[in-house]
């Protein structure tokens, strides 16, 4: 057998020197009551320290039999650790169920949803699974007899007349019987989805579909018959989870049109396949602010909404009030409008709502958008941009107190002086994680001035107090400057010292990862 990977020899290296410091600790402790005995034994009087030692031994010995019961556990986990390499076998050996898992995890699924561009059609996880199936007849074996393996497909429709299946039939047949997630990539402008392109491949398989997610970055007008196709030919309820990616609008030209909008079918049709989506994604297009498909909605995140169709804070307050159950919340470049004056809405109690990501509310987006909701969140994602750091510190009473992970995504045009103070001033107590996402950080603002509010160099070291123990967390994107960890400047705070390994700040240390992003712990 080749020699065990350099994890599992730093394994065995901690089993040694936990087995060491076990049986160290134990020789003291014999030690140290054979001395206290013989002391005592010899002489009749004993001072207060003596005494005091005397205690604490009897005080161990009275938990002799727990400590042994630990002693013993410890030494079979050594002695497991040591036989650990006759227990690994050649990967030809494992189950078949553990290496359908390993296949799996070597694949992308749902791969468009960050893309810029629908790809090409051959994705990067149908490739990976076609080269698995040619390594050896076992393997193929495995996988063919994998239905899930084959479950997530991929595909991009380019609208061609005579299209035939190729691998998104394969991967229909092969998933055969198992819970369908659809990825439609349109790459055309489609009057009709029934006689080209290869969405009509999808027909016999829409009662199959419970996560489907369609892309059109040229116009709204494939989306549209795309939904429709799925209205007329799919099975309402099967799908629970949707995302729908349209085209950036582009001013006045654009005719923007709900997704809903169509006189093809009744608005109890749309409602029965709408209604039961659990998982909503919407970007640059949208259903009418008092559709079915908000409704029961434990996942919303919509982004970069037309102005046109921008919702008032009645529209938000409508959707919490129809998905009390929502867990997860992003809105992203929305501008809400107040409702009009004298129209008092009352704040919807949100007690399932855990992760909230808000960028780009507008010009108020604390007046307008915080007051509407109650909840006990545990992660909040805030992008610093309209003085909203400021804004909230000011209404501290609309800040969850609940929050344990903080994340602040910066834009270099976005710095105003004082963020800093004014992040240490929200009342997070229970804050225990505190991440940064540089979007644009090339320029100095942070390094120079955002950090030096945060951290601020004290005159002497036992004057460093933050209000918060936290872990902190410093994500540089992959368009920032700084590409190495040595690139990233020293933090402006008394007793940092920057080694190979990461920097210490006061009694925090951050730790580099990897590449250019850097993970955090106390």
């Amino acid at each position: 057998m080749a020699a065990a990977p350099e994890e599992f020899r730093d394994w065995y290296k901690a089993a040694d020197s936990l087995s060491i410091a076990v049986q160290t600790y134990l020789d003291a402790c014999l030690a140290l009551e054979s001395f206290i005995a013989l002391r005592f034994a010899s002489t009749a009087s004993s001072t207060t320290h003596e005494d005091t030692l005397f205690a604490a031994v009897l005080l161990e010995q009275k938990s002799v039999e727990l400590r042994n019961t630990k002693l013993e556990r410890g030494d079979i986990s050594v002695k497991r650790v040591h036989n650990l390499s006759k227990k690994l076998v050649p990967i030809r050996s494992l189950p078949d169920e553990i290496m359908a898992r390993i296949f799996a995890l070597t694949f992308d699924k749902c791969t468009f949803l960050s893309a810029d561009r629908p790809p090409d059609r051959n994705r990067r996880c149908f490739r990976a699974l076609l080269t698995i199936n040619k390594v050896c007849s076992n393997w193929r074996r495995i996988a063919l007899g994998n239905p899930l393996l084959w479950n997530h497909v991929d595909m991009v429709d380019r609208g061609t007349l005579n299209d035939e299946a190729g691998t998104t039939g394969l991967w229909l047949e092969r998933a055969i019987g198992t819970q369908l997630s659809i990825q439609v990539s349109i790459d055309r402008d489609v009057e009709d989805c029934r006689d080209r392109g290869s969405f009509r491949w999808l027909l016999p398989y829409f009662g199959s579909v419970s996560s489907l997610a369609l892309l059109h970055f040229g116009g709204t007008k494939s989306l549209h018959k795309a939904l429709e196709y799925w209205w007329d030919n799919g099975s309402p309820g099967s799908v629970k989870d949707l995302t729908v990616y349209g085209p950036q609008t582009r001013g006045l030209r654009d005719q923007f049109k709900y997704l809903e909008d169509t006189s093809s079918f009744t608005k109890d049709t749309i409602n029965s396949f709408l209604s039961p989506v659990q998982t909503l994604r919407l970007r640059h297009v949208l259903f009418g602010w008092s559709s079915e498909a908000y409704r029961g909605l434990k996942h919303l995140d919509i982004s970069h909404t037309p102005q046109i169709a921008c919702p008032t804070q009645r529209n938000i307050s409508d959707i919490f009030i129809a998905s009390p159950g929502l867990h997860y919340l992003r809105l992203h470049l929305i501008s809400i409008k107040a409702d009009s004056a004298g129209d008092v809405i009352s704040p919807q109690d949100l007690n399932a709502l855990h992760t909230l990501e808000i960028i780009g509310l507008g010009k108020n987006p604390v007046s307008d958008f915080f007051p509407l909701f109650r909840a006990n969140l545990t992660e909040l994602s805030l992008g610093i941009d309209g003085h909203l750091i400021g804004k909230l510190a000011t209404n501290c009473a609309l800040v969850p107190s609940n929050i344990t992970r903080l994340c602040i995504k910066t834009y270099s045009t976005g710095y105003h002086p004082g963020i800093g103070k004014q992040l240490l001033s929200l009342p997070l107590s229970n804050l225990r994680v505190l991440a940064f996402e540089f979007v644009q950080s090339a320029g100095e603002y942070w390094r120079n001035t955002f950090f030096g509010e945060l951290l601020p160099t004290p005159r002497s070291d036992s004057e460093f107090a933050s209000p918060w123990r936290v872990n902190i967390g410093v994500i540089l994107s992959s368009a920032s400057f700084y590409r190495r960890p040595d690139q990233i400047p020293s933090l402006p705070a008394r007793g940092l010292s920057c080694t190979p390994f990461g920097l210490m700040v006061g009694g925090m240390a951050v730790r580099y990862s990897s590449g250019i992003g850097i993970g955090a712990g106390s």
